[in-house]
């Protein structure tokens, strides 16, 4: 696929609270290559700056996307900056970990059962008011 001018299908400004330079991401339409290689483009740029961009590979285009999506998570840890979107709570940009398939269903729904459960839990102490208000601007 051409990475030049490649077409963009979403983006994401995310800001820094203490002051630094926003960021924006993008994300483009996955491409089949070869019948068993797609590639989804994605770009972090700062502001006033230029990048080029990047991708995501996978088997397909939803491979593809989950990738890209999982390398603009990456790159964003590795920043060490606590950017926020929306105005939210710094560090929480939207771009979370999946839950890994490489190491069979058995595994998936463990993990998927632990979130489950956990976000269960912290919603009904939430309804008995044992946390704070959610960390909103919106």
């Amino acid at each position: 696929m051409s990475t030049n001018n490649p077409t963009w299908i979403a983006t994401r400004v995310l800001t820094d609270p203490q002051g630094g330079p926003d960021l924006e991401v993008r994300i483009g339409i996955p491409k089949a290559i070869t019948a068993e290689l797609w590639e989804c483009p994605y770009m972090i740029i700062e502001a006033g700056q230029s990048a080029a961009p990047q991708t995501g590979c996978g088997v397909d285009g939803f491979q593809a996307l989950l990738q890209a999506q999982e390398a603009i998570r990456v790159a964003l840890e590795k920043t060490d900056r606590k950017l926020c979107w929306l105005g939210g709570e710094p560090g929480l940009t939207g771009f979370t970990r999946s839950i890994p398939i490489s190491f069979g269903l058995g595994l998936v729904r463990h993990l998927e059962a632990l979130v489950e459960n956990a976000v269960e839990r912290y919603a009904q102490e939430a309804a008995a008011g044992n946390h704070g208000r959610p960390y909103t601007d919106l």
